[in-house]
C-alpha cells in the first residue's frame, strides 16, 4: 500500500516538472496573465522639436527687393518748397535728397515688411571712406529712414549705393549715378540770392559719408550790389576753441583751388578796397577768384571777450 503510493507522488512530481519545462520554453512563466483579446495600441511619442530653417540668404524674394532714387536737390540758402525749376542741375553744397522705393517704384515713408527680409541696408559711395546705415535690426531694436539727404562738397560725377546684407553677405543692391557742376560759386548763384532765409546764422553743410568734418556758411547777405557770407570747416574731434586746428588752412586752400583755380598775388591795401565787408582785425592769406566771384581765406585770431574762437575762414563777395 504505502509503495503505491510513492509510485503516485513520483510520477505526479515527473508531470509537474515537464509542465514547468514547457513553460519555460514558450516565454511565459507561471505568474503571466493571459488577457484574451486584441493587443492594446502602441501611444503615439511626440516628436522631438526641430529649429525653423533659415531662408537661402541667395534666394532673396522679389518682394524684398528694393530700388535707389534721388528724389531732389535744391541750394543749401533756400527753402525745399522755393521755386526749384531755377536750378535744373544739382551742385556743390546743395541738399541732395534720396530715397528708397520699394520693387514697383513706389515710395513708402513707414517703410515695408519686406525690409526686414535684411538684418541692414548700408549707402555708400566709391568716392568717399565713411558709410550710412538707412536699416538696421537687432533682437531688441530696429532702425529705418526711407528718406534721407546728404550735403557734397566738390563737383564732379558721383555713383552712390544702397545695399541689403543679410549674415555679412551683399544680398541685393542698386545705385545711381549723378554730376554736380558749380553755379556762381558752389551752389550760389549770385543773381538768386537777393532773398535769403535767417540773416545772420549759419547752416551747417554735412556729408553723411565722410564724417571727419564738415562745413557751414553764413546766409547770404546783400549789401548795395554784393552777395557776402562767410565758410567755415570745423572738424568732428577739435575742441580746441583757443587754437586754429593746423588742417584748416591747407584744406581751405585746396577747397578754393577746386572752385576758383589757383590763388592770385595781391597787394593788401587794393585788397581790403576790393571787399566791402572784409573785417579790420583778421590776417589775409590767400586770395582767389572768377568772373563772379571773389574770395580769401582770413585767420581770425581768438577773443575771449568777444567769444571768438581762433580759426581759419573763407570770406566770400559777388562782383
Amino acid at each position: 500500500m504505502i509503495k503505491s503510493k510513492l509510485s503516485f507522488f513520483v510520477i505526479f512530481y515527473i508531470i509537474t516538472l515537464l509542465i514547468a519545462g514547457l513553460l519555460t520554453l514558450s516565454g511565459c512563466s507561471q505568474n503571466d496573465v493571459f488577457i484574451d483579446g486584441p493587443e492594446p495600441p502602441t501611444p503615439d511619442l511626440p516628436e522631438e522639436p526641430t529649429a525653423p530653417e533659415e531662408p537661402d540668404i541667395t534666394e532673396l524674394p522679389d518682394y524684398a527687393r528694393f530700388k535707389l532714387s534721388l528724389y531732389t536737390h535744391h541750394p543749401s540758402y533756400t527753402n525745399e518748397d522755393d521755386d526749384l525749376a531755377a536750378f535744373p542741375y544739382p551742385a556743390p553744397f546743395d541738399f541732395i535728397g534720396f530715397r528708397m522705393l520699394q520693387r514697383d517704384g513706389q515710395f513708402s515713408p513707414f517703410g515695408s515688411q519686406a525690409y526686414q527680409c535684411y538684418d541692414s541696408i548700408v549707402w555708400s559711395s566709391d568716392q568717399h571712406p565713411d558709410t550710412y546705415r538707412i536699416f538696421e535690426q537687432t533682437n531688441n531694436s530696429m532702425h529705418l529712414s526711407t528718406q534721407w539727404g546728404s550735403h557734397f562738397f566738390k563737383a564732379g560725377k558721383y555713383t552712390v549705393y544702397l545695399t541689403g546684407y543679410r549674415k555679412g553677405e551683399a544680398v541685393h543692391s542698386d545705385s545711381l549715378s549723378f554730376e554736380l557742376k558749380d553755379r556762381d560759386f558752389l551752389g550760389f548763384d549770385w543773381s538768386k540770392c537777393s532773398a535769403t532765409h535767417n540773416p545772420g546764422s549759419v547752416k551747417g553743410i554735412y556729408n553723411y559719408l565722410l564724417g571727419e568734418y564738415k562745413y557751414s556758411h553764413s546766409f547770404p547777405l546783400k549789401i548795395d550790389d554784393s552777395i557776402i557770407l562767410n565758410i567755415y570747416l570745423r572738424y568732428s574731434k577739435s575742441v580746441d576753441y583757443g587754437k586754429a586746428d593746423s588742417r584748416q588752412q591747407p584744406q581751405l586752400e585746396e577747397f578754393l583751388e577746386n572752385h576758383l583755380g589757383a590763388s592770385v598775388e595781391y597787394e593788401e591795401a587794393d585788397i581790403r578796397a576790393s571787399f566791402k565787408q572784409l573785417p579790420s582785425d583778421v590776417e589775409l592769406c590767400k586770395f582767389y577768384e572768377n568772373k563772379t566771384t571773389r574770395a580769401i581765406i582770413v585767420h581770425s585770431p581768438f577773443d575771449e571777450e568777444r567769444l571768438r574762437e581762433d580759426r581759419f575762414y573763407i570770406h566770400v563777395e559777388s562782383k
